[in-house]
């Protein structure tokens, strides 16, 4: 979607991406003065998530310039790139860590999560991950990490949040789900999207494969096919999920499709153009974020997004999911600093229990992820609680379900 930019908009678009790319070299926290917030993250901008990776980047580096520029914020900022190699993580976060590290966002996916969060918590550093949405990420139980908490919505609730679409809107009532047996991402979301079904009275049609790349999906597609299923719920990685709709292109097999999660099903493949676009047109995706949104915090978002892109040489110049989730991120956790009465002059541990305390207790906020007029917030599990919303692809794009 092509923006008019203002000057003034582009100058300051300028100003933020080489204040971003320029990041500060690491060192100990007495380097800088003590009324800024050190804030780090890291990211996968270069590698095989940059589709990710970038757009976070952006998202996040727009939210702290809106902040630094309206007065509510002094910072030095750290969003360091694991290249898309989740077990860098754990290097960038040691590097983050004697830098003088206050608050992390990120890691940005799960399975680098899995290599800095037991860190975070013995060393009692706050993090807010924009996208990583695995249980694993907050624990439960006795494994809770309690300084950690998520953005996006976790994998089974993302599971339950399509069930309800699918009832509320009285999309079908013959559902059928094509998951991957051998991962758990997509068994999370099958059992929870399962179990909610049948608590809001529909009885789904399950189909299972086992190959992670999706390509024996035919047969469970022909099983779903054969049972009459007219919608069916794909909880699948961006790999799988492009498969399971070639397949069913070649078996002529055209039901109404629902993936979750835009990032992981099909947004990416939008953006690089490989998408089966014989299947793609009218696919049904769910949500937290509408770059077509017409209200004025989406508008100047996608605005700064376009800039930022072309001064980068980035390819997709319109902003997804996963730079919305980063932008808010920042925004939460400045409004919880407001909130909470904390300071820069803090030393991390004491800021990760104002924070975590202060998260737990109900936190909330408005934000790009949630509907205008509604906001996100988030209890002791460190789950975020907020409202998404159905898209489809019309014409190659990400767009409004109207219908």
């Amino acid at each position: 979607m092509a923006v008019q930019m203002s000057r003034r908009a582009f100058g300051r678009a300028v100003g933020t991406l080489v204040a971003g790319l320029a990041l500060p070299a690491c060192g100990s926290r007495g380097d800088v003065p003590s009324d800024s917030f050190k804030i780090g993250g890291i990211l996968p901008y270069t590698g095989s998530l940059m589709a990710i990776g970038a757009p976070a980047k952006y998202g996040a580096v727009i939210a702290i310039d809106e902040l630094v520029e309206a007065g509510r914020l002094k910072t030095d900022y750290n969003l360091i790139n694991d290249k898309s190699v989740a077990k860098n993580a754990a290097e960038k976060y040691f590097g983050l860590k004697n830098w003088g590290l206050q608050v992390l966002v990120g890691a940005l996916t799960s399975d680098s999560c899995a290599y800095i969060l037991d860190d975070t918590e013995s060393d009692r550093v706050f993090v807010l991950t924009p996208a990583a949405a695995s249980a694993s990420v907050t624990g439960s139980g006795d494994t809770r990490r309690d300084n950690v908490f998520q953005l996006c919505l976790s994998d089974a609730a993302q599971g339950r949040a399509a069930a309800d679409c699918i009832v509320d809107r009285q999309l079908s009532d013959h559902v059928g789900i094509a998951y991957n047996d051998h991962d758990n991402y997509s068994k999370t979301m099958c059992e929870a999207f399962e179990e909610q079904l049948r608590t809001r009275g529909l009885e789904p049609v399950k189909a299972a494969f086992q190959d992670g790349e999706g390509l024996d999906a035919g047969d469970a597609l022909a099983q779903l096919r054969d049972a009459g299923v007219d919608l069916v719920f794909l909880p699948l990685r961006k790999t799988a999920a492009l498969a399971a709709l070639r397949e069913a292109v070649a078996m002529e097999y055209a039901p109404r499709f629902l993936c979750v999660d835009d990032e992981r099903g099909i947004g990416l493949a939008l953006a690089a153009g490989n998408a089966p676009t014989a299947r793609v047109e009218g696919l049904l995706l769910l949500t937290s974020f509408l770059p077509d949104a017409d209200d004025e915090a989406t508008a100047a978002f996608r605005e700064a997004f376009e800039v930022k892109a072309i001064l980068d040489k980035y390819k997709n110049t319109e902003p997804t999911q996963m730079a919305a989730q980063a932008y808010d991120a920042i925004y939460a956790i400045v409004q919880a600093f407001e909130q909470a009465s904390v300071t820069p002059d803090m030393a991390p541990a004491d800021i990760c229990e104002v924070l975590s305390a202060t998260f737990a207790g109900g936190f909330s906020c408005a934000g790009l992820t949630c509907p205008v007029g509604e906001t996100m917030s988030w209890g002791p599990s460190g789950e975020v609680t907020k409202t998404v919303r159905l898209a489809c692809v019309r014409d190659g794009k990400i767009t409004t379900f109207a219908s």
